[in-house]
C-alpha cells in the first residue's frame, strides 16, 4: 500500500511538502539565532549591573575614608543614598548559574553586613545621647573603620568575580550559538539530500529501477546495469546512466571523497575562524594579563593589561624584555615550567614579579602548554593576576583584628559580651579581674552570679531595652567587686546580624568611683573657693576704683609732662631765633637752624605722645611724615624740585627708640636738602622703614650727587653725620653707605624696651 501511494503522489507536491519542511527549518534556525541573541542581550545587561555595583562599592568606599577623616552628617545621607542604589542594584540582579548565584550570595551577605558596620562606625564615633564616647571609643572606631573597609573590599572582589563569570557565560553563549548554528546548517544540508532521495524514490514504479540503480552507482558501484522495461525516455536515461558509470567510475569514486574532503576542511576552517575570533577578543578585552612566550623566555604575543601590569609604555620595550627577568625569585620559574611538564597545566601558581621600576608585585599565573605534533612544547600561553592588593587587604585585615584582639585583652577597661539572658559569651582579663574572677572562672556565669539583686534588675532592664530599640545606650552602674560594690561608666553597644537583629550586647566600662569621690571633694572646695572668690572680688573692686582713679590721675600728669616738654623746646628754639637775629656770620645761623631742627625733632615726640591716646608710644610713619614736611619748609624746598616718597606702614615706637630715630632722620632728610641738589637741581628723597621682631630696618636714599668717595663720613668735622653715627651705634645698630647711585644708607638698630 505504502508503495502505491508513493507512486500515486506527483513529483511537484513531494517537491511542495519539501519546500514547506526546508522553511520550518529555516524557521526554526531564525528562532534559534533570536533566542541566543537574546540571551546575550541578558548577559549585556547583567554585566552593565554588575558594572554599576563595582562603581556604587567604590563610591562607597570613598564615602567611608571621607566619614573616618572628617565625619559628617551630610557624608552619612550621601553614603545612605548610595546603599540604597547598591541595594536597588543587587535586586535587580538575577542569575540562574550556581557558581554565579553563590558569589551574588556572597554580595548580598557582604551588603548587609556593610550597612551593619557603618551603623556601628556611624554610632561609635557619634556618641550617644549628648555624652562623648568613653576611653576606648577610638579603638572601636578604628576597628569598626577596619571591618567596614574589609566588607567594601569584600563586595568590590565579589562584583569583580561574578563579572569574569558573567563574561565566561557569555563566551558559553555564543560559543554554543555557533554550534548550533553550524549543526543546523549541517542538518539542513542532510535533509535536502534525504528528501532529494525520497523524491526519487517515489516517483513512479516505472523509474524505481532507475533510483535503485543510481544508488547503487552512488555508494561507488559503477559496474551496475539499470533495467527499466521501458523504452522511453526513462529507458534512454537508464542506459545513459548506465554508459556513464562505466565512463566515469574512477572519476565519481575521486568526486565522492574529494567533496567530503572540501566540505570537512571548509568546517574546521570556519570552526578555527570562530575560535580565533573568540579568543581575540578574549586577549584584547581581559583585564588580567595575557601572554604566549617560547620556552626559552621569549616574549610571542601579549596584551595590552600586560604593559599596564609590567608598567611599559609602548609593545617595543615589553617585546625586548625576557620573562626570566621578570620573576623576583629565579627558582619560581623553574617552579612552573615543572609543573607544566608535569601535569600539562598550572592554574593560580602564586609568584612574585618584578614591575619595570622595581617594584615587587604579588601574582597568580594560570598556563598552559602549545605542543608540536611530536609533543614537544613550542609555546606556553597563560594569563597572569596581580593580586598585590587584595593580598595586602588581607593581611592589613589579620593584622587589624590581632591588634584590636590584643588591645582587648590589654585595657584597663572592662569588656564583656553578654546574651539576651544575661549570660557572659566574652570577658577581658580587666573584667575578670574587677569581679574578682580569673577569665576561665567567669565565663559562662550570668550577670545574676555575681551582680547583686538591684543591679540585676537594673542590668536586665538595659539589655531588654537595648534587645528592643537596637541603639547604643551610655549608663553608670554598680559593679561588685572585691572591695564592694564600684561606680563604672558603662557604654553599652548592640551587635547585630546582617539583617539587623540584635544578637548580644557589648559593654564597655571604667571605675569611676575614685574619680566620683574627687569630684565630690572637688564641689565642696569649689564652693568654698567660690564663697572667697566672691568675697576677694568685691575687695579687689574696691581697691580697683582706687587705682583707677589713681591711674587718671597720673595720665592727665603725664599728658601736662609731655606738654611741658614740648613747650620748653619750643622756648629753646624760640630763644635761638632771638639769638640768630644778633648773629651776622652765615655758617654760625646755619649751625643754630640746624641745631633748632634737631631740637624740634625731638619737640615732635613730645607733642605727638601728648595728643595720642597711647602715652609711651607714638605712630613712626605720621611723625616721619610730619618731621619731613617741616624740614622741607625750613630749608625753603620747593616740592616740585625735589620729591618726598615714604614707604612706612603703621609702625608704633616707644620714646626711647622714637627719639634718637628722628634725630637720624632729621639729620639724613637735612643732609640731603642742604648738599645734595645744589643749583636748583631736581631729585627724589625716599625713605622706607620696616620692623621684624624688635629690630627696625631704615633705608635712606637720595639721587643727588653723592657723598665725595674720598670723604670718610664715618669721622667727619661737621656734627650731623657723627651724630647719625653715634644714635645708630646708641641703638646697638650698624650702618653701611652706598655711593653707586647717589647716596643711600642702610640702617639696622634695635628697639629699646
Amino acid at each position: 500500500m505504502y508503495g502505491e501511494d508513493e507512486r500515486n503522489m506527483k513529483i511537484k507536491t513531494q517537491v511542495n511538502i519539501s519546500l514547506i519542511v526546508f522553511a520550518i527549518l529555516a524557521i526554526v534556525i531564525v528562532l534559534s539565532f533570536f533566542s541566543s541573541n537574546d540571551q546575550l542581550h541578558e548577559i549585556q545587561k547583567k554585566q552593565q549591573i554588575i558594572d554599576g555595583i563595582e562603581k556604587t562599592s567604590f563610591e562607597l568606599y570613598y564615602l567611608e575614608n571621607d566619614y573616618i577623616l572628617h565625619g559628617g552628617t551630610r557624608t552619612v545621607e550621601r553614603w545612605n543614598a548610595k546603599y540604597a542604589a547598591l541595594t536597588g542594584q543587587l535586586l535587580e540582579l538575577t542569575v540562574t548559574d550556581p557558581s554565579q548565584q553563590a558569589v551574588l550570595d556572597g554580595m548580598f551577605d557582604s551588603h548587609r553586613n556593610l550597612n551593619t558596620s557603618f551603623s556601628n562606625l556611624v554610632a561609635v564615633t557619634g556618641g550617644v545621647q549628648g555624652k562623648e564616647p568613653i576611653g576606648t571609643s577610638q579603638e572601636l572606631k578604628e576597628f569598626s573603620a577596619s571591618t567596614l573597609a574589609g566588607q567594601t573590599q569584600a563586595l568590590m572582589a565579589d562584583s569583580s568575580e561574578l563579572s569574569q563569570l558573567v563574561k565566561a557565560e557569555s563566551r558559553e553563549v555564543e560559543q554554543r550559538t555557533t554550534l548550533v548554528f553550524l549543526f543546523s546548517i549541517a542538518g539542513l544540508m542532510v535533509f535536502v539530500l534525504l528528501n532529494y532521495l525520497v523524491i526519487n524514490r517515489s516517483v513512479l514504479m516505472s523509474i524505481s529501477a532507475l533510483q535503485n540503480g543510481a544508488k547503487r552507482i552512488g555508494t561507488g558501484d559503477l559496474d551496475t546495469k539499470i533495467e527499466t522495461g521501458s523504452s522511453d525516455e526513462l529507458g534512454d536515461l537508464s542506459s545513459a546512466v548506465t554508459a556513464m558509470a562505466s565512463s566515469l567510475k574512477t572519476v565519481l569514486a575521486s568526486k565522492s571523497e574529494l567533496e567530503k574532503e572540501v566540505a570537512e576542511r571548509k568546517r574546521a576552517q570556519e570552526q578555527l575562524k570562530e575560535s580565533e575570533t573568540r579568543y581575540r577578543e578574549f586577549f584584547t578585552t581581559s583585564r588580567d594579563c595575557v601572554f604566549i612566550t617560547s620556552p626559552d623566555g621569549r616574549i610571542i604575543d601579549f596584551n595590552d593589561a600586560t604593559l599596564e601590569m609590567f608598567g611599559y609604555d609602548n609593545r617595543e620595550e615589553m617585546s625586548d624584555v625576557s620573562i626570566p627577568s621578570l620573576y623576583a625569585h629565579s627558582e619560581d620559574r623553574s617552579a612552573f615550567l615543572n609543573l607544566i611538564v608535569r601535569d600539562g597545566y598550572v592554574k593560580e601558581f602564586p609568584v612574585q614579579l618584578k614591575r619595570r621600576d622595581g617594584t615587587v608585585i604579588d601574582a597568580l599565573i594560570n598556563g598552559v602548554p602549545l605542543r608540536n605534533p611530536d609533543g614537544t612544547i613550542k609555546a606556553l600561553i597563560g594569563t597572569a593576576r596581580d593580586i598585590t592588593e587584595r593580598k595586602r587587604a588581607q593581611t592589613a585585615l589579620q593584622e587589624s583584628e590581632n591588634r584590636y584582639r590584643t588591645l582587648a585583652e590589654s585595657t584597663p577597661d572592662s569588656i564583656i559580651i553578654l546574651t539576651r539572658e544575661g549570660r557572659f559569651m566574652y570577658i577581658n582579663n580587666q573584667g575578670a579581674a574587677t569581679l574578682g574572677k580569673t577569665v576561665e572562672d567567669a565565663r559562662g556565669l550570668s550577670i545574676s552570679d555575681v551582680f547583686p539583686l538591684p543591679a540585676v534588675v537594673h542590668m536586665m532592664e538595659l539589655i531588654n531595652r537595648m534587645f528592643t530599640i537596637g541603639l547604643p545606650i551610655r549608663e553608670e552602674i554598680l559593679v561588685p567587686s572585691p572591695a564592694g560594690l564600684k561606680s563604672h561608666d558603662a557604654f553599652l553597644i548592640p551587635l547585630k546580624t546582617p539583617d539587623g537583629t540584635v544578637t548580644s550586647i557589648l559593654v564597655i566600662s571604667r571605675d569611676i568611683s575614685e574619680r566620683k569621690r574627687t569630684e565630690e571633694e572637688i564641689q565642696l572646695l569649689n564652693a568654698t573657693l567660690e564663697q572667697r572668690v566672691r568675697d576677694r572680688t568685691q575687695e579687689l573692686e574696691q581697691a580697683t576704683e582706687a587705682i583707677r582713679a589713681s591711674l587718671d590721675e597720673k595720665v592727665i600728669l603725664l599728658r601736662e609732662v609731655h606738654h611741658r616738654v614740648k613747650n620748653n623746646l619750643q622756648i629753646i628754639i624760640s630763644l635761638s631765633n632771638l639769638q640768630m637775629r644778633q648773629i651776622d656770620d652765615k655758617q654760625l645761623k646755619q649751625v643754630m637752624v640746624d641745631t633748632q631742627n634737631r631740637v624740634r625733632a625731638m619737640s615732635f615726640v613730645h607733642e605727638k605722645l601728648y595728643r595720642s591716646e597711647d602715652l609711651s608710644h607714638i605712630d613712626l610713619s605720621d611723625y616721619i611724615r610730619y618731621l619731613a614736611t617741616h624740614l622741607f619748609a625750613s630749608y625753603n624746598v620747593n616740592s616740585q624740585q625735589v620729591s618726598l616718597n615714604l614707604d612706612i606702614k603703621k609702625i608704633m615706637l616707644n620714646i626711647n627708640t622714637a627719639i634718637p630715630l628722628g634725630l637720624i632722620i632729621n639729620e639724613l632728610i637735612s643732609n640731603s636738602l642742604k648738599y645734595a641738589f645744589p643749583d636748583g637741581r631736581k631729585g627724589e628723597i625716599f625713605i622706607a622703614l620696616q620692623r621684624e621682631d624688635h629690630t627696625l630696618t631704615l633705608l635712606f636714599k637720595d639721587n643727588g650727587i653723592g657723598i665725595p668717595a674720598d670723604l670718610d663720613w664715618r669721622d667727619t668735622k661737621s656734627l650731623g653725620l657723627r651724630l647719625v653715627v653715634s644714635l645708630v651705634e646708641q641703638l646697638d645698630g650698624t650702618i653701611e653707605l652706598d655711593r653707586t647711585a647717589g647716596t643711600a644708607f642702610t640702617i639696622v638698630v634695635k628697639e629699646n624696651e
